[in-house]
């Protein structure tokens, strides 16, 4: 879910964005797909390590979501109150 925000963070725009990479070997990886969009912050449960490089490399910001909703997860960020995503994990939770 792609949320375009306004400059008090306030949602303007919320589109859904297929994944069309092809995992392991296919034709495209979904970091190429995000950093098309050209986000300045990604919000997530969790990624595996080179994901979290490229877009550390790519100087986006990754936030470790809160919540159970794209709502909840928002507010949280409105608020300051989500981390850093500091370490990617091997098994990263894919939801």
């Amino acid at each position: 879910m792609v949320v375009d925000l306004d400059e008090k963070n306030d949602p303007i725009g919320w589109r859904a964005i297929p994944n069309v990479s092809e995992h392991f070997g296919g034709v495209g990886r979904p970091p190429d797909r995000i950093l098309e969009l050209r986000p300045n912050v990604l919000i997530t449960y969790g990624m595996g390590p080179r994901a979290l490089r490229i877009f550390q490399s790519a100087g986006v910001a990754v936030l470790r979501a809160v919540g159970r909703t794209v709502e909840e997860a928002l507010e949280a960020f409105k608020e300051n109150r989500l981390e850093e995503l500091t370490e990617g994990c091997l098994h990263a939770l894919h939801r």
